[in-house]
């Protein structure tokens, strides 16, 4: 999910508008370029307090093609 000035993208609000996830296993992930998660993740917990939101994890965009350890360990850690 795109990060952009410290908040979601306009693609996301839109998705995450249009779709409930309460009940459900949110796992935020994004790139960014010095933003990380921005609170993303609590933004998703507050906009739905019944969904199980999960660590989540931040790439640098400069950084993403060589990230792929990370992101394995990351969702390794998780159990996914």
């Amino acid at each position: 999910m795109p990060v952009w000035e410290y908040s979601y993208s306009p693609a996301l609000l839109s998705f995450l508008s249009s779709h409930d996830f309460n009940g459900k296993i949110v796992i935020p992930f994004t790139t960014h370029m010095g933003s990380g998660l921005a609170g993303i993740d609590e933004k998703i917990r507050k906009m739905y307090p019944k969904a199980t939101v999960l660590q989540g994890l931040a790439i640098r965009n400069d950084t993403a093609k060589a990230s792929a350890a990370e992101i394995n360990a990351w969702l390794q850690k998780l159990g996914v």
